[in-house]
C-alpha cells in the first residue's frame, strides 16, 4: 500500500512540474511569411512577414559563413526593396571576395576585448590604472569618429578609415593639440593592430595624415597654469575655512574636506602627480624633524608612477601630513593616504567639482583660459623650487622626470633668472662707476 502510495505520489510532483514548465513556456510567435519575391535569380530574396508587417525584409545565404544574412530594408516599397537588395547583395559579394565577413564583431566588441587584454599589463606592473583609463578615453573618441564615418563593424574597415579623424576632431574642438590628436590615433591604431593580430578584422595598418607635433614646449601656456604665490596663498587661506567643521553637514563630509585641503597643501610641497598621490599609501610615507623643518620621506612605487620607476624622496611638508593623519579615520600602512571617512579613493566627481568650486569662488580661471587644475600643484611646486635656486637635477629627482624635462618645461623661470641676473650685472657695474 505504502509502495503504490509512493509511485501515485512521484507521478503527480512529476505532473505538476511539467505542467509548471508548460506554464512558462512562452506562446510560440508567428514567424510565417506573408510575401515573398525572387531577386537576382534566387540568390537572394525580399519578404514580409507577420511580425514585420508590411515593411521587407532582404535575406541571402552566405555559404562561407554558414548561415543567413537577414536584415529590414525599411520600405514598404516592393520596387524600392527590390533594389535595396540587389544593392546589398553586391554589398555582401564584394565583402566575400575581400575575404571579408559580414559577421565580423562590432567595434565596440573589438575595443573591449583590448582593453582586457590591456588590464593585464595593468595587473603584471607594465602600465597604471591611469594609463588604462587614458587608452579608454582615447578609444570613446575613436568609436564616435568611426560611428560618424559610418563603421559598425571591424569587417567594414579599410586602410583608409581613419584619414580624417584629425578634421574631424577639430570640428568640435579647434582648440586641442596636436600632441593629444596624434596620442589619440597611436592608441586607436594600436587597438585596430591587436584587432588584426586576433584575426577580428583583415586590415592590417592604417593610413592616417601626417601630424606635426611640435616638441617646444609653449611656455606661456605653462606660465598660465601655474599659480602664483599671492594666488596659491589665498587658496590654502579660502581651504581652511571651506574644510572647517563648522561648514561641514557631518563628520564624513569634514573628513573629506580636509582630505582634499591636505592634498594641496601636500601636493604642492611634494610636487608629486595627481596619480601618484590618488594612490599613495601611508606604509609608503614618513616623518621627521631636520633643523626647525618637518620633512617628510616618500617612497613612490613604480606601479603607480607615470614613468613606471620607483622613487624614495625627501620634501618638505612632513607637518601637513602628520596633521592629516590625526584627521583621517584610515591610518593603517595599506590605507591611502587621501581617501574619505571610509578609506576608499576620494570620488574624482566629488573631487574636479570641488576645484571647479574653487576656482570660481577665488575668481582665478573666469573664462577658462588659464586651465588651472589639480596638476597646477605640481606646477607651482616645481616652480617654486626653481625660483629657490635648486638645480634641475635635483628638482627632476625628486619630481620623477628629468633634468631636460624640467628645463623644457619650465624655461619661462630660467627667462626670470635670466632678467634677475642682467638686473643685478647693472646694478654692480653702476657702482662700480660711482665707486
Amino acid at each position: 500500500m505504502r509502495l503504490r502510495e509512493s509511485v501515485v505520489c512521484m507521478r503527480e510532483a512529476k505532473e505538476g512540474r511539467v505542467a509548471k514548465k508548460a506554464k512558462k513556456k512562452r506562446a510560440p510567435r508567428a514567424q510565417f511569411t506573408t510575401d515573398k519575391v525572387d531577386v537576382l535569380g534566387g540568390a537572394a530574396q525580399i519578404l514580409r512577414t507577420a511580425i514585420n508587417g508590411d515593411v521587407w525584409q532582404f535575406r541571402t545565404w552566405l555559404p562561407s559563413e554558414g548561415k543567413y544574412l537577414r536584415l529590414s530594408l525599411k520600405t514598404k516599397d516592393k520596387e524600392v526593396a527590390i533594389q535595396k537588395a540587389q544593392d546589398k547583395w553586391i554589398e555582401v559579394q564584394s565583402l566575400a571576395q575581400k575575404g571579408k565577413t559580414v559577421f565580423s564583431p562590432t567595434l565596440e566588441k573589438i575595443v573591449e576585448l583590448y582593453l582586457e587584454d590591456r588590464q593585464g599589463d595593468v595587473d603584471s606592473g607594465r602600465i597604471t590604472k591611469g594609463r588604462h583609463g587614458t587608452l579608454t578615453s582615447h578609444l570613446k573618441a575613436g568609436l564616435r569618429y568611426l560611428h560618424s564615418a559610418g563603421y559598425t563593424r571591424g569587417g567594414e574597415l579599410d586602410s583608409r578609415s581613419l584619414i580624417g579623424y584629425e578634421d574631424w576632431r577639430r570640428k568640435d574642438h579647434p582648440e586641442i593639440k596636436r600632441v593629444t590628436i596624434a596620442n589619440e590615433l597611436a592608441t586607436i591604431r594600436h587597438c585596430l593592430k591587436y584587432a588584426h593580430i586576433e584575426q577580428l578584422t583583415d586590415v592590417a595598418a592604417f593610413t592616417t595624415k601626417k601630424i606635426k607635433v611640435d616638441e617646444q614646449v609653449d611656455v606661456r601656456e605653462v606660465e598660465a597654469r601655474t599659480f602664483s604665490n599671492d594666488e596659491y596663498e589665498r587658496l590654502t587661506r579660502y581651504l581652511r575655512s571651506w574644510a572647517a567643521k563648522k561648514n561641514c553637514v557631518d563628520e564624513n563630509e569634514y573628513v573629506l574636506r580636509q582630505a582634499l585641503r591636505h592634498w594641496v597643501l601636500v601636493g604642492a610641497n611634494t610636487m608629486m602627480r595627481v596619480g601618484e598621490l590618488r594612490q599613495l599609501t601611508w606604509g609608503n610615507v614618513k616623518t621627521y624633524r631636520h633643523k626647525d623643518y618637518t620633512l617628510a620621506q616618500i617612497y613612490v612605487a613604480r606601479d603607480t608612477t607615470k614613468v613606471r620607476k620607483p622613487r624614495q624622496v625627501d620634501v618638505r611638508g612632513g607637518q601637513y601630513l602628520e596633521r592629516w593623519k590625526k584627521t583621517s579615520k584610515n591610518t593603517k600602512n595599506t590605507d591611502l593616504v587621501f581617501s574619505d571617512a571610509g578609506g576608499k579613493q576620494i570620488d574624482k566627481t566629488y573631487q574636479y567639482r570641488a576645484w571647479k568650486q574653487w576656482m570660481d569662488e577665488l575668481g582665478y580661471d573666469e573664462d577658462g583660459s588659464r586651465n588651472l587644475t589639480w596638476y597646477s600643484l605640481r606646477h607651482y611646486g616645481i616652480t617654486m623650487r626653481i625660483a629657490a635656486g635648486n638645480t634641475y637635477e635635483t628638482i627632476a629627482m625628486v619630481a620623477g622626470t628629468s633634468a631636460k624635462e624640467i628645463e623644457k618645461t619650465y624655461r619661462h623661470i630660467l627667462r626670470e633668472e635670466m632678467r634677475t641676473a642682467a638686473t643685478r650685472e647693472v646694478e654692480v657695474l653702476r657702482e662700480i662707476k660711482e665707486g
